[in-house]
């Protein structure tokens, strides 16, 4: 990986390339990988470094209204080469059937693709994540060399949930595991915070990025596409503050950017006595998955149902000890 640091470029240097990263996370490094052989002439745009920095982290101060989050951000959130991953800790899941559906209860809700449009992009994220079989369901049972537990769960209410995590319990690391080869067409430019987008006059078509400094130093990367890859709250906030040409923000023509997040909502529902719940630990506990990447834990765990959630006029949610 060749690093340059927009702090030691002369001021106002414009950039060409194929194709313009926004952020260095999970998304942007695979992606990267992906266009390493490419050809394409390819630049990621990074805020950090290499390590910490809190000045550059402070970038992502979030004003809190309502309850209080119950994990600091500084945990879920990096502004650093490599991202989020550095503090993730390698749980992982994929979206249910349910959440690309068109639900008469949930206001907006259906996506133009469905889950299994899908899945093919999950296997191919196999080895960034160093993840088991795309199964999290009771197809698992077999591939656990575990018997389903009984009794059944009532299918009306609830159905089982799963989460795998990565390869040998270590959480992947995407700066020190993604883009370790040679990839002479890849480039990353750091402490560079992308601080507009510039569309065409008829905001047919994205044309740059700008990039800014702590100190005030200014560079702008000219490109035939752009991926933002900043997280799903730094996405919105840079889409909405790009407002030179399409005043209510890039991309927000139907007011509908930003409105959607989805944090970590969490809270304890109930508690069991560690010495009286031996039943219900063996239900729910973990178990053992191996494959080609490692010795996987999996996690067992509850969810609503289709139809309770229909019933009740809910949204998809699970439980786990």
């Amino acid at each position: 990986m060749h690093f340059v640091d927009l702090r030691e470029l002369d001021d106002q240097r414009v950039i060409e390339a194929d194709v313009c990263i926004v952020g260095s996370g999970p998304a942007g490094l695979s992606i990267a990988q992906e266009l390493s052989k490419s050809g394409l002439h390819v630049w990621i745009a990074e805020s950090g470094g290499l390590q910490p920095e809190p000045d550059t982290q402070a970038l992502y101060d979030v004003e809190n209204v309502g309850t209080p989050r119950c994990m600091p951000q500084d945990r879920v959130r990096q502004r650093i080469y490599g991202g989020s991953s550095h503090t993730w800790s390698g749980r992982n899941a994929t979206f249910d059937h349910t959440d690309f559906s068109k639900r008469s209860w949930v206001p907006y809700s259906g996506w133009p693709i469905s889950r299994d449009d899908f899945d093919p992009f999950l296997e191919r994220a196999r080895p960034y994540l160093r993840v088991g079989p795309n199964c999290y369901d009771e197809r698992l049972w077999p591939l656990l060399r575990a018997p389903r537990p009984t009794p059944p769960l009532n299918a009306e209410h609830l159905k089982p949930a799963f989460w795998q995590f990565c390869a040998d319990g270590q959480p992947v690391r995407f700066a020190a595991t993604v883009l370790t080869d040679s990839a002479p067409n890849v480039k990353t430019l750091l402490h560079a915070n992308v601080t507009q987008i510039n569309v065409n006059a008829d905001s047919s078509r994205v044309e740059s990025v700008e990039l800014s400094t702590l100190e005030g130093k200014h560079a702008r990367i000219v490109a035939k596409m752009v991926v933002l890859c900043c997280g799903g709250i730094e996405n919105a906030r840079l889409l909405l503050a790009s407002n030179r040409v399409m005043r209510q923000g890039v991309g927000n023509q139907n007011d509908t950017v930003g409105r959607f997040l989805m944090d970590h909502p969490g809270s304890v529902i109930g508690s069991f006595d560690p010495r009286q719940s031996s039943g219900v630990q063996d239900r729910f506990g973990s178990y053992w998955l191996d494959d080609e990447y490692g010795r996987h834990r999996v996690l067992h765990g509850v969810a609503l149902s289709p139809q309770l959630q229909e019933k009740e006029g809910l949204v998809n949610c699970a439980a786990f000890l």
